[in-house]
């Protein structure tokens, strides 16, 4: 805590407090900071790192106790989600800004890069935790703002049911992967929506209408193809159609009538359902060769978005 900074009373002191900053460095060059790290007693349920996602939207869960967490200046867009169960009464103060409620299940708080940021709670917190970085959000707003502390308009313990639908959603797909590409999509959905919500430059959905030109739709399914047994991300695929991420999903969307992660899905299933059938490959080197993780990924893939198991595909 700072020598000028407001101290919030809480049931702990911060002397109390364990001083791990985590200090990954992001490919934007942005630090990665997940300053609730603070406490010996935090748990950390879910990562994004841990899944290998892109660096560009850290995702966490969090199981935090009772605790001041000291002043800290955020190094990328936040957006909070708490999840408790109960009702948790917090204080918190955004760029100077006290204040205090009553914190629910699905109320979101949404703070910008720079803002300083200080806060308490006075029980058991479960939050989900996303980091965006704000070369992200300048892409999808196409460079219209002179400065990434701008994008975003800080709000606290707001009602958002689109925002927390979507985060749920991202955890799902965190904690029983499917297909990472599918996991950036929703991140970049969620991202979309708060600059539609708490941005301050209009995001409007009239940007995103249009489809893929035939040449664009040729070399991004040419690169799909030769590279289905790698990580592909959707910022990969728009740089290779020449466009912005939220533009290339939705104009892909209209062009072939599924996401990118539906066709990938179908494609590395039918790769390995020939693998199998052809070649002799057992379900765990169809699985590898194909381009999922391994064997239980393939079978949470098709069991989530097909409703059956890699046999009974492998039957037919």
């Amino acid at each position: 805590m700072t020598e000028h900074a407001t101290r919030i009373p809480s049931s702990r002191s911060i002397k109390q407090l364990l001083p791990i900053v985590d200090t990954r460095v992001a490919g934007d060059g942005t630090r990665i900071l997940t300053p609730i790290k603070h406490h010996l007693a935090s748990r950390l349920g879910y990562s994004s790192v841990a899944g290998g996602w892109s660096e560009e939207v850290l995702v966490e869960r969090w199981t935090l106790p009772p605790v001041d967490h000291p002043e800290v200046v955020l190094k990328r867009h936040r957006l909070v989600t708490f999840l408790h169960p109960t009702p948790v009464r917090g204080l918190s103060i955004v760029d100077g800004r006290r204040a205090e409620s009553i914190l629910h299940a699905g109320n979101i708080s949404v703070l910008p890069q720079e803002a300083v940021v200080q806060s308490c709670w006075d029980s058991t917190l479960e939050l989900a935790l996303l980091e965006f970085s704000p070369r992200l959000l300048d892409r999808l707003l196409d460079g219209r703002r002179p400065a990434a502390s701008e994008q975003l308009v800080p709000r606290t313990n707001v009602q958002d049911p689109i925002a927390s639908n979507l985060t749920l959603a991202i955890l799902a797909e965190l904690s029983r992967p499917t297909e990472r590409l599918y996991g950036e999509l929703l991140c970049l959905a969620l991202a979309v929506h708060l600059l539609r919500e708490y941005g301050r430059t209009d995001v409007g959905a009239a940007r995103f209408n249009g489809r893929l030109s035939t040449g664009q739709a040729r070399r991004v399914l040419d690169y799909m193809h030769t590279h289905l047994d790698s990580h592909l991300s959707v910022s990969e695929l728009a740089h290779v159609a020449g466009l912005s991420d939220a533009y290339f999903a939705r104009a892909f969307r209209a062009t072939f009538n599924e996401s990118p992660h539906q066709l990938v899905l179908r494609w590395r299933l039918q790769r390995a359902a020939r693998l199998v059938r052809n070649d002799g490959f057992s379900l765990a080197e169809a699985a590898i060769a194909a381009g999922f993780c391994d064997q239980a990924h393939f079978t949470n893939a098709m069991r989530k978005h097909f409703g059956n198991s890699p046999g009974s595909l492998l039957r037919h």
